[in-house]
């Protein structure tokens, strides 16, 4: 299993983002748009993330 690490940081309005680095984004096939979703395990107290929607897909409202 990979680990990676991201640093927390605040945008240019004042909201708290995770910050990805280039290599990260590409190691991922992550694009700027791109939604992921994080779950909480109960057994470990870990974040799993997963890709839920790449840049360009409908989403399921349509």
């Amino acid at each position: 299993m990979s680990k990676y690490s991201c640093p927390v940081v605040l945008d240019e309005e004042g909201h708290q983002c995770i910050e990805f680095s280039d290599e990260l984004m590409e190691e991922l096939d992550l694009k700027v748009g791109d939604v992921i979703q994080w779950d909480l395990t109960e057994e470990s107290g870990s974040w799993i993330l997963n890709k839920v929607k790449k840049v360009g897909e409908e989403n399921e409202e349509g």
